[in-house]
C-alpha cells in the first residue's frame, strides 16, 4: 500500500510541475524572411500560463519578454534559422551569433 501511495504522490508532484507558471511573459513575432519587415504570425505565453498563437510560424522571428512574472530579465532579439542575428536587449553584441534555442 505504501508503494501505491508513493506512486500517486509522485504523479501529483509531476502534474503540479507541469502546471508551473512561466518565469517570463514571452512573445514571438514571426516574419516572412530575414528582412523582418512582413510579420506573418505571433505567439504569446502570459504570466498566468495562457497561450495564444495566430498566423504562421517561420524560421524568422523576434523573441522578447513582455512582462515581469517572477523577476525576469528582459530580452529582445531576432532569429534567423535558429541563430540570433540582431540583439536589441542585451545591447549588441549581446547574444548575437548564439543559438536561439538556448534563450
Amino acid at each position: 500500500m505504501f508503494r501505491a501511495i508513493a506512486g500517486i504522490s509522485f504523479l501529483c508532484l509531476c502534474a503540479l510541475a507541469a502546471l508551473a507558471l512561466p518565469a517570463c511573459s514571452l512573445e514571438w513575432d514571426y516574419y516572412s524572411d530575414a528582412t523582418f519587415k512582413t510579420m506573418v504570425g505571433d505567439k504569446e505565453i502570459l504570466c498566468d500560463g495562457h497561450r495564444f498563437q495566430s498566423g504562421s510560424v517561420t524560421n524568422y522571428y523576434e523573441k522578447f519578454t513582455t512582462g515581469d512574472c517572477q523577476n525576469c530579465p528582459p530580452v529582445d532579439f531576432f532569429c534567423a534559422n535558429n541563430v540570433i542575428v540582431i540583439s536589441v536587449i542585451p545591447p549588441p553584441p549581446g547574444y548575437q551569433g548564439q543559438s536561439c534555442q538556448f534563450h
